[in-house]
């Protein structure tokens, strides 16, 4: 699956070549799974809904594991949910992209199934993310490519201040600019920027 599909999968959008394994979620959560041939997973995670839930769990930032807390907590439910699919299909790779708060939770998430499932190759890709913790790299042999839109208000953030950072490589998208435009955050202009 490309950067771009999983961009489309942080959507829940159909994918051709992959089968879809989930709906309720894909709606309740931000969570969409799809399987290939070869039994591979591939997440999608979506960012903020516009639920007093997320919001709530945007503003919650660092714990003592030095892991963004919302995005860690929404890591452990994603968890649950995907943990019966990872048994019936005993991937051997597993992508995960995320969106804005579903970057963070995606790399988190990686993270947890790497400790859980050592065998099994986790490779991320984050679009517009907020950083998931206070490491500039992720815990575990993990992959991750985060792509950042010069423009996006999220690159603006000065995270480390906050004590959070990147983990893994960051690409940036599209020419530099003076001022963020909100409409750079968006899915679709991510989608843009990769095609």
């Amino acid at each position: 699956m490309t950067p771009l599909q999983l961009l489309n999968a942080t959507q829940g959008r159909d994918i051709p070549g992959y089968t879809k394994l989930l709906d309720k979620e894909t709606a309740e959560y931000g969570l969409a799974l799809y399987h290939d041939d070869l039994n591979n997973l591939y997440v999608g995670l979506s960012g903020t809904r516009p639920t007093v839930r997320d919001w709530l769990r945007n503003a919650q930032f660092t714990t003592d594991a030095g892991y963004h807390y919302g995005a860690e907590k929404e890591a452990w439910d994603m968890l649950s949910i995907l943990r019966p699919y990872i048994a019936q299909y005993t991937p051997s790779i597993i992508h995960i992209g995320g969106h804005s708060q579903g970057g963070a939770v995606a790399v988190i998430l990686a993270e947890i199934l790497k400790q859980e499932r050592p065998s099994v190759a986790a490779v991320v890709c984050t679009f517009g993310a907020l950083p998931a913790h206070a490491l500039d790299q992720p815990v575990g042999d993990i992959s991750v490519r985060n792509y950042v839109n010069r423009a996006d208000p999220m690159a603006w953030v000065p995270w480390s201040m906050l004590g959070l950072k990147y983990a893994g490589k960051v690409i940036k998208l599209g020419p530099s600019v003076l001022c963020p435009d909100p409409e750079a955050h968006t899915p679709s202009s991510y989608r843009k920027a990769l095609s």
